[in-house]
């Protein structure tokens, strides 16, 4: 024990020094902080973790930058660093205090570069799903980016300029066609009460054809062609006959429009198969309930049995 404090004391005098840097951590698992001490600096950073069913992965709740202040003192916004002979300590500033320990330099960065890249992807996805509302870009894109990655644990910096060029690469490409879809679309709202079917048509055989949130291009350009003429409805279920169930759902939530189909003269087999169906998924909530009230109610015989 006393020869790993006696290598941590000259790895760090060596490192404030200007030589190479020095990994640490703290010592309780509940207060992650990972330290890189540099030749002028210390880095600081509070670790978490991120949940999801994608899977869990670390997380950096905050950095801090500490800078010379004596020969025994770094001192930043958050957080203090202090060296008693061979032992350092770090203070936050609500003045809990952390002991130190040496860590992996390629531990280091690799949790830190997967918690970057997957940061990187969840506010890729709030800026891209705010540009563009009609199409749902997931931040679990950033687990799947993470496993591509060759080198996991390459310095932290140069990680984060890889990844920051890879962000911008992704963000073009998405938002070039989601601006080709968002133009399509506009131009189908604006002409569904004076274009022509056949023009509107192929307008929205340009759009990509899936169920929201995912995209909705498709969807909301369905519905106010159905709504700005119901008999539309059935021309579209004859020209997409793939894409029914789409369709049905653009256009069956407003049940002042399903009236309105109704009332269409002919298109009888589309008519019969859309209303079977739309019944049909009407009643599922009650079908549900149902199922579960009669289990309950068988159970309750057992016990009293």
């Amino acid at each position: 024990m006393k020869l790993l404090i006696l290598i941590l004391s000259i790895l760090t005098s060596l490192q404030i020094s200007g030589q190479n840097s020095t990994f640490l951590k703290t010592n309780d698992k509940k207060n992650l902080h990972y330290l890189e001490l540099g030749s002028d600096n210390v880095k600081v950073y509070k670790m978490g973790r991120f949940y999801d069913k994608a899977g869990v992965a670390p997380s950096i709740i905050q950095t801090d930058t500490l800078v010379f202040i004596t020969e025994s003192e770094f001192k930043g916004k958050f957080y203090t660093l202090l060296k008693n002979k061979a032992f350092y300590t770090l203070i936050a500033n609500n003045g809990k205090q952390f002991q130190l320990e040496p860590e992996s330099e390629l531990k280091v960065n690799t949790e830190l570069n997967n918690a970057y890249c997957l940061k990187s992807y969840i506010d890729l996805s709030h800026k891209l799903n705010s540009e563009f509302p009609l199409n749902r870009f997931t931040f679990r894109n950033g687990y799947i980016a993470w496993e591509k990655q060759a080198n996991k644990s390459v310095n932290h910096n140069e990680f984060v300029q890889q990844i920051d060029k890879e962000i911008v690469v992704v963000f073009d490409s998405i938002s070039k066609n989601q601006n080709a879809f968002t133009k399509t679309t506009n131009f189908i709202l604006d002409n569904v009460g004076q274009g022509s079917y056949p023009v509107l048509k192929d307008s929205l055989s340009k759009l990509p054809i899936d169920y929201k949130p995912r995209s909705g291009y498709f969807d909301k350009a369905v519905y106010q062609m159905v709504n700005s003429n119901p008999e539309n409805f059935y021309k579209l279920l004859q020209d997409f006959p793939s894409s029914k169930t789409f369709i049905y759902f653009a256009v069956d939530y407003d049940k002042e429009l399903v009236k309105k189909l109704k009332e269409v003269q002919g298109y009888d087999l589309l008519k019969k198969e859309f209303f079977k169906d739309y019944r049909y998924r009407k009643s599922m909530p009650y079908r549900i309930f149902g199922t579960y009230a009669a289990a309950a109610g068988f159970i309750a015989l057992l016990i009293i049995i």
